[in-house]
C-alpha cells in the first residue's frame, strides 16, 4: 500500500533549499514550516516520528544559519566548522537525505527502517554541532 502524503512530502522537499541570499527573506522558514503541516496530516505513526525528528534537524540548522548572517553579515569564514556556508551545505544535504530516506520508507514501512535514522537524529538534537546530521 502506498503512502498518499510521501509524494506531498517528497515534491514539496524538492523545492526546498537554502542560500545565503535566501537568508534575507523567510520564504525557507515557510517551507520548513509547511513541511510541518504535512507531516500533521500524516496518519503513520513511524512516518511521523521520523520526520518530526527530520523536522528539527532543518529547523535547527536553519536558525543557525540564519542567526549567523545576522550576527556576523557578509563575513563567513570557509574553513570555520560553523560557518554559515557549511551550516548551509548540511541544511541542503539533510533536504536531499530526507528525500533519500522517504524512499527506502516507501519501500519498507516499518519501524526497523527507521530505527538507525532516529538514533542519529537523536545524536543531532544532543549536539546540533558536533553530530554528523
Amino acid at each position: 500500500m502506498t503512502n498518499m502524503s510521501i509524494p506531498k512530502i517528497r515534491a514539496h522537499l524538492a523545492t526546498v533549499s537554502l542560500t545565503d541570499d535566501d537568508l534575507d527573506g523567510d520564504h525557507v522558514r515557510d517551507a520548513v514550516a509547511e513541511l510541518k503541516t504535512l507531516i500533521a496530516d500524516e496518519q503513520d505513526s513511524v512516518l511521523v516520528t521520523w520526520l518530526d525528528a527530520e523536522h528539527y534537524r532543518l529547523a535547527v540548522l536553519y536558525a543557525a544559519a540564519k542567526i549567523n548572517k545576522s550576527k556576523w553579515g557578509a563575513n563567513t569564514a570557509t574553513r570555520e566548522p560553523h560557518s554559515r556556508a557549511t551550516i548551509i551545505r548540511r541544511f541542503n544535504e539533510a533536504v536531499a537525505e530526507i528525500g533519500s530516506r522517504l524512499d527506502v520508507y516507501e519501500s519498507n514501512p516499518q519501524t526497523s527502517t527507521t530505527s538507525s535514522w532516529l538514533v542519529a537524529l537523536a545524536e543531532f538534537r544532543a549536539d546540533p554541532i558536533l553530530s554528523k546530521g
